[in-house]
């Protein structure tokens, strides 16, 4: 319970405010230097999530087209965007184990109504609900157009109501489509009208790291054992990640595995491309607050040193060999070493500037005692 106490005066009561007079001569000043590691930690992960299902919903896009298709890809491309799925948590395993599909309803019936399962917090539904929550949360700290874009998203990926009650392939494409066009536009408000503060930092680390392990996990589960046709594999993959148009214009509808792996991995030109999202990392972790005074690297800055050196020095004609049994050895370690890196490097930030038990921390000048 509570109670006013009114005190009774024989004056007038003087007004105070904290407000500044109106027309009072402005201090002029730069936002963003002191940032809360609660709303850094948002920023962090809101960007995870806004690229985890950015790149979901290419993946499942690249998928629904070859299902709404007439053509019989069936055999080789569709189990592999399986597989992709299930590895992200997408899908049911089970749907990619062999002979435990026929005890599972039939994939075109099963797989639509997956995208848009809000209980399952890896599906494309589910990050999307959980990257509006984180938004929400920080409102205060995006622009109004970003906002409304992240609201059209979370509308844009409701189950469409449908009159004859069962999704289809075209149904899901048709919302696909309209939420890469979405996603598209946040990034484009975020990269050209966020101020470039410590929480554009942070947000454009998370959106790195996740995009390049986004990239890494595809290649690892498409391109570790060469298939039968494996051309239709790759073209998938290069649309997927957005590439068609790039890989065209420099090698036409020539479409060989080291020129695939060449652009997805070490071309830093390419936007899509993990060793582009690398060199952003190591940019953005080496401006983050830092000891001077300390002569070693912090732990985040030696990962992301560490990961970009590794894709520069990459040799793509050896990454891409083959052995007896059409495996590539030497690819699937290198993916799987950055697969496993990505995520020390997550923490490795987390564990220094984002949220923890205690007192909340701030950033703007660094503590040397």
């Amino acid at each position: 319970r509570s109670q006013d106490v009114w005190v009774l005066g024989d004056e007038p009561v003087e007004r105070i405010s904290l407000l500044a007079p109106r027309g009072k001569h402005i201090r002029l000043c730069r936002s963003g230097s002191n940032l809360p590691s609660r709303v850094a930690d948002h920023l962090f992960w809101l960007g995870r999530h806004f690229e985890r299902a950015d790149g979901a919903a290419r993946l499942l896009r690249t998928l629904f087209l070859r299902l709404a298709s007439d053509e019989e890809s069936e055999e080789i491309e569709i189990p592999v965007l399986l597989r992709l799925l299930a590895e992200q948590g997408q899908v049911e395993p089970a749907l990619v184990v062999d002979g435990l599909q026929q005890s599972l309803p039939d994939i075109e019936t099963l797989l639509p109504e997956s995208v848009f399962n809000e209980l399952e917090p890896r599906s494309l539904r589910g990050t999307i609900v959980k990257m509006v929550e984180l938004a929400s949360v920080v409102r205060d700290r995006l622009s109004i157009d970003a906002w409304r874009i992240l609201s059209q998203i979370e509308q844009s990926s409701r189950r469409p109501a449908l009159q004859h009650g069962r999704l289809d392939a075209t149904d899901v494409l048709e919302v696909l489509e309209q939420l890469v066009l979405e996603f598209a536009a946040f990034s484009g408000v975020s990269s050209t009208r966020m101020t470039r503060t410590l929480g554009w930092r942070f947000l454009e680390l998370g959106k790195r790291i996740e995009s390049a392990w986004h990239v890494a996990s595809m290649m690892h589960g498409a391109l570790g054992t060469r298939r039968r046709d494996e051309i239709r594999v790759l073209n998938a993959l290069l649309e997927t990640a957005d590439s068609v148009m790039t890989y065209r214009s420099r090698y036409l509808a020539d479409v060989q595995a080291e020129a695939v792996v060449d652009l997805l991995l070490t071309d830093e030109s390419n936007p899509r491309s993990i060793g582009f999202q690398l060199q952003k990392i190591h940019d953005h972790v080496s401006r983050l607050p830092r000891d001077e005074s300390l002569a070693v690297r912090s732990a985040e800055e030696r990962y992301a040193l560490s990961m970009l050196n590794l894709v520069r020095l990459a040799d793509v004609h050896e990454l891409c060999q083959l052995n007896s049994d059409g495996e590539r050895p030497s690819l699937n370690r290198f993916l799987s070493r950055l697969l496993d890196q990505l995520p020390k490097l997550s923490n490795a930030v987390s564990g220094r500037f984002l949220i923890h038990a205690g007192l909340p921390r701030h950033f703007g000048r660094v503590d040397t005692r």
